[in-house]
């Protein structure tokens, strides 16, 4: 049985091959992701970059946000604007609502990077 049939190599580098009597293809891809990720185009790569990034300070995000209900620095009486009158001392300064832990989130991991 024969898994590769090699046509050629074209002018720009790029192998000409075809993926025949392969069970599972999808799974393959994923099993040896490294090699799929040099062989995808730039694109896919670039966009897998981003993604990424943006999922990191999500789920950052999620969790600050999480840890700031969980205490009650969310509540009314606990924001910014009402900490100095209530006595509250909240984990994070300024924290107002989700937008403000994303913006954190991404602030911190840049500051770490």
């Amino acid at each position: 049985m024969h898994f590769y049939n090699f046509l050629s190599i074209k002018k720009g580098g790029q192998c000409n091959i075809q993926l025949k009597n392969v069970r599972k293809k999808r799974k393959l891809f994923f099993k040896d992701i490294f090699t799929t990720a040099v062989d995808i185009e730039w694109r896919y790569t670039l966009l897998a970059f981003a993604a990424a990034f943006f999922v990191s300070w999500t789920v950052f995000a999620v969790l600050y946000w999480i840890i700031a209900i969980y205490r009650g620095d969310l509540e009314p009486n606990n924001l910014p604007q009402n900490q100095e009158a209530s006595g509250w001392r909240p984990c994070v300064l300024e924290m107002y609502n989700f937008t403000s832990f994303y913006l954190f989130s991404v602030e911190t991991q840049h500051t770490i990077g």
